[in-house]
């Protein structure tokens, strides 16, 4: 097993971005899960940080200029609430983008977190036709909710590849019973497949030890939100416990 990413999820205006770019100069394959929602409510809460600090993110690895410099840190955009039903139903997060316009493009990778059972009148060819879901940069949660969509979808479009996590916890904090192998389709297709659920840098060496003994000489990723947090705001300590204890399976 090969962990190529291990995701921090749930940075905000109390994290420090100059800690998040030292962090990730020692740990390369760190990459930092941002979570966005439309609701006005929830920005500058609490995992959800402002415009003004993706601004600020975005500043901080690009010196202010578009594209002058590949970006120093590993970024996933983590696109929850209407954005992601937006995708689901449209097949693109405009919204999203317009708001955030030019920092959109400094996230590698985008992570739809939306539950299929309570959107009404999808319809899945309009879907895929989000270009993102070409390659493994997309990422969907596999989950007991989405299952039946998830093998609609790769039994319509074999040839799309995003990436899949397993994500049965949600954010919440609570570790997965069982640990399932890489995911595939009917044709025996091979997708990229994260593990999330309830991983703390108390538990993360015995669960690696769990995931190693499924997926093999696969390459993999993991995170965690909840796991590395005290009082509900991200410690940075924590961060670098768990990333020390994943490095020896890192690439």
């Amino acid at each position: 097993m090969k962990i190529k990413f291990a995701t921090i999820t749930g940075a905000d205006d109390r994290t420090d971005i100059n800690e998040m770019v030292r962090i990730s100069k020692i740990h390369p394959s760190v990459e930092w899960g941002i979570l966005f929602s439309p609701n006005p409510e929830r920005k500058g809460t609490l995992r959800y940080p402002t415009l003004e600090w993706i601004k600020e993110l975005d500043k901080s690895i690009s010196n202010g200029k578009f594209h002058s410099k590949l970006p120093k840190l590993n970024l996933s955009a983590h696109i929850c609430g209407g954005y992601s039903k937006e995708a689901v139903l449209t097949g693109n997060v405009s919204s999203l983008k317009s708001e955030l316009r030019q920092p959109y493009f400094m996230f590698q990778r985008k992570q739809l977190n939306f539950n299929i059972t309570k959107i009404e009148n999808y319809d899945i060819f309009k879907f895929i036709s989000w270009g993102l879901l070409d390659n493994n940069d997309t990422i969907l949660q596999f989950n007991n909710a989405n299952s039946s969509f998830i093998s609609d979808f790769m039994d319509r479009f074999p040839t799309k590849d995003p990436a899949f996590l397993y994500d049965s916890s949600g954010g919440r904090g609570v570790v997965s019973k069982n640990w399932n192998g890489i995911i595939d389709n009917t044709q025996g297709k091979m997708y990229f497949t994260g593990y999330a659920g309830g991983l703390t840098p108390a538990n993360l060496e015995s669960e690696l030890q769990k995931i190693n003994a499924i997926v093999g000489d696969n390459e993999i990723w993991i995170d965690t939100e909840t796991g590395v947090r005290t009082d509900d705001i991200l410690d940075l300590e924590k961060v670098e416990q768990f990333l020390e204890i994943a490095k020896p399976y890192t690439l």
